[in-house]
């Protein structure tokens, strides 16, 4: 019996000493984690890579509600200037969080892909001011997580694809945006 009590203490001590490991079961791809606390957050994989608008470089992140329009952009430099939009028209209807937007219709919504550099997969275009470009989404989806009218803050998820003329198609995946708005 004292062999049994023995044997049952030791199996409890092991047991007890083992720490259980918790993975993470979200892989962020080298982008900020999706969050919705007005982070200053607008970020996606482009083609499998991490794009972060930088919030150090004007202008930025832009985001902002007028009636039933929404609007949220990001740039980054590298060589050129590249910035993403993503945009809810005036014409749509009530925008609401955890419903899906084909971002297809650019009439009513759109995701669209910007830039300034000449040696780009657009680099014929001149089709914007000073020679900048804007090409926007064929297909592809947008989603408010969160919208807080007292804090200000939206945030959401989105993915979608634009046709380029001496690239591939440009794929925006994993996207997510968590920013302040103005009102």
């Amino acid at each position: 019996m004292k062999l049994k009590i023995f044997y049952i203490s030791i199996s409890f001590l092991i047991l007890s000493s083992c720490k259980k490991h918790i993975t993470n079961p979200v892989n962020n791809y080298g982008l900020p984690p999706a969050s919705e606390t007005g982070a200053g957050v607008l970020a996606c994989l482009l083609n499998g890579k991490p794009w972060i608008a930088n919030v150090e470089i004007p202008p930025g992140i832009w985001c902002g509600f007028i009636n039933y329009a929404f609007s949220i952009g990001g740039s980054v430099e590298h060589n050129d200037y590249e910035a993403i939009v993503l945009q809810i028209n005036q014409n749509a209807e009530k925008i609401e969080i955890n419903t899906s937007y084909d971002l297809s219709d650019t009439a009513l919504y759109f995701g669209q892909y910007q830039g300034g550099g000449m040696d780009s997969c657009f680099g014929s275009m001149n089709t914007g001011y000073g020679g900048a470009w804007a090409v926007y989404s064929v297909d592809g989806s947008l989603m408010f997580t969160k919208i807080d009218t007292l804090k200000h803050i939206v945030s959401g998820v989105f993915s979608f694809d634009v046709i380029s003329n001496f690239c591939d198609t440009l794929h925006f995946t994993h996207g997510r945006f968590d920013q302040v708005y103005n009102h």
